[in-house]
């Protein structure tokens, strides 16, 4: 889903049908109005970042936010630790490390996902459970309480994943700058019983 569609407005939208479209969504989606926490920060996301000349013009060219000056620096510093843990592994002149590094960070990328998804499911059996307890004390009923503060903590957590993923997106993109010379393995060559044929492998001898 793209930001626009986040909105429900054009691509080509002004910044005032922007503003109105956010206005009435977050009417709908707000936490504070019993909304989906998980669906309004989608639309804050989208309206932080279309609602700025700037940062909406970087996301029309590039798809992705333009990363201010904090989100960089933690890139930077999870480039360094997944270098520095790299460089402390065993590997040889035959291991691509980039390539190590860019796996590594998509790994990361696939566990906040996976994180990120679980908080959903959680977050929509929170409401199930809400709206099938009754409860005869009123507003102040303990258990309803619980479910609305791990809602809110659920959102926050939520809220804090989409930032780690966009950080090692950004971390991503920044190993795609980079290349690296890695020796090829050298091909050790073996004959099959049954032709006598030669078949060539990439194992070391």
């Amino acid at each position: 889903m793209t930001y626009y569609e986040a909105l429900g407005v054009a691509k080509d939208a002004t910044q005032k049908q922007i503003k109105a479209a956010y206005r009435k969504l977050a009417q709908t989606h707000h936490p504070d109005k019993g909304g989906d926490s998980l669906r309004f920060v989608e639309i804050q996301q989208a309206y932080d970042t279309l609602s700025d000349e700037e940062t909406r013009e970087h996301y029309d060219r590039y798809g992705t936010l333009k990363p201010n000056d904090s989100t960089l620096d933690k890139a930077r510093q999870h480039l360094g630790a997944v270098f520095n843990n790299v460089m402390s592994q065993n590997f040889d002149q035959y291991t691509n490390v980039v390539e190590v590094m860019i796996t590594n960070t998509k790994n990361e990328i696939s566990r906040a996902r996976g994180h990120r998804a679980q908080l959903h499911a959680e977050r929509k059996k929170n409401l199930m459970v809400h709206k099938r307890l009754n409860s005869k004390i009123g507003s102040d009923d303990l258990l309803l309480q619980i479910l609305r503060g791990r809602r809110n903590e659920i959102w926050r957590n939520y809220s804090n994943l989409q930032g780690v993923i966009n950080t090692l997106n950004i971390a991503l993109g920044m190993l795609s700058g980079y290349t690296y010379k890695s020796e090829a393995r050298p091909t050790r060559y073996t004959t099959t019983s049954a032709t006598g044929n030669w078949t060539g492998a990439n194992v070391i001898f």
